[in-house]
């Protein structure tokens, strides 16, 4: 939360509550076992880039395995955050460019005040839609 500007925090607590805006646990891959995905921002420099990671159980059960979903180097500009995205019909504002459905929860990568990216899991592997556009659960 420390990293976020007052009004990004503000827009944050009213939305999400309590919770991290860094972390994200939910059902990504499988129903069956929770992953966990983690927005990691260097603390030396909380403009100069972000990794978003998700870390799923390995099919023996005795760990988990890393896979990094975006990453990039340069400043931000804005507050980042993830949140999980429930299962459910998604599209942009205008219901016209983007549209998804999905089984599992996803994964919000939200500017704050700009557009957000949703992360889900299909035919094996994480897809990305965004467009530039917020994406709502409609």
């Amino acid at each position: 939360m420390s990293d976020l500007g007052s009004d990004d925090q503000e827009l944050w607590v009213k939305a999400h509550g309590n919770q991290c805006p860094s972390t994200a646990v939910g059902h990504f891959e499988s129903p069956d076992h929770l992953s966990y995905a983690v927005l990691l921002v260097p603390q030396s420099d909380p403009t100069g880039g972000c990794k978003l990671v998700v870390l799923t159980r390995t099919p023996s059960g005795d760990g988990y395995a890393p896979r990094t979903l975006t990453q990039w180097n340069g400043k931000t500009y804005t507050a980042v955050v993830i949140s999980k995205a429930p299962p459910g019909h998604y599209s942009d504002y205008e219901h016209s460019k983007i549209s998804v459905t999905t089984s599992l929860d996803g994964i919000f990568l939200t500017f704050q005040e700009q557009g957000a990216e949703l992360y889900y899991w299909a035919g094996g592997r994480y897809k990305q839609d965004s467009q530039g556009f917020r994406l709502t659960n409609v």
